[in-house]
């Protein structure tokens, strides 16, 4: 059973890499020849979907006890990306060409190239250090310009629905613009990343503090 379930984990974990590798690597190619942001999302629209849909899987990994991942934690990555890349930019029209749309998904496929391979490590066996290390270093810029890529799609998302009234509801006779909606989301969005990121730096001390103890 124990083998069934590594080679599974293995797989996902390979798949994960693969898929957010080659993301990466479109999205570096389609950069260099147009030298503008706009089209990235396009380019990669389809394998971005099937990679971030499989994540949920994740969220099953950490309750069934197949990761040593918090559930919570798991889930409520999978709700924020979720919603910045299903509803956002896919529900909301001209968001898939901002800035922000194309900052958020660099971000998220260059921490996944790090994250997945020290994955598949320590399903092996114990990571290098050099690979601990990007794991627990590369959030510190690249979770800040996720989340503001994030932002920015946000602000646009506002600015649209501001204007067009879509998504509005009523409510006890009065109409609430999805507008306000999108800014209550930002302001818990806000107060959940600063409490996320002093979580990773803990993580962060505690994962390198294993191989300080080891080389002593």
């Amino acid at each position: 059973m124990k083998s069934v379930t590594l080679a599974y984990l293995l797989m996902y974990n390979i798949i994960q890499f693969l898929g957010w590798f080659v993301i990466a690597v479109l999205m570096a190619i389609r950069l260099s020849q147009t030298g503008q942001h706009k089209g990235l999302f396009d380019v990669v629209e389809a394998l971005v979907l099937a990679v971030q849909a499989m994540t949920i899987l994740e969220t099953v990994h950490s309750v069934t006890g197949l990761s040593k991942s918090s559930p919570v934690a798991s889930l409520m990555q999978y709700m924020g990306r979720g919603f910045a890349l299903f509803f956002i930019t896919l529900r909301i029209p001209g968001i898939r060409n901002t800035p922000g749309v194309a900052l958020y998904l660099a971000a998220w496929a260059i921490g996944d190239c790090t994250r997945y391979p020290f994955y598949i490590s320590s399903l092996l066996g114990s990571p290098p250090y050099w690979l601990t290390w990007l794991r627990y270093s590369m959030f510190v810029p690249l979770y800040p310009l996720g989340f503001f890529g994030e932002l920015m799609a946000i602000y646009a998302a506002g600015q649209t629905v501001l204007e067009s009234g879509q998504f509005s509801v009523a409510v006890a006779g009065q109409t609430i613009n999805f507008y306000y909606v999108l800014c209550c989301y930002a302001a818990l969005g806000c107060f959940g990343f600063f409490q996320n990121y002093s979580y990773m730096f803990s993580q962060r001390k505690k994962a390198l503090k294993k191989f300080q103890n080891k080389a002593h």
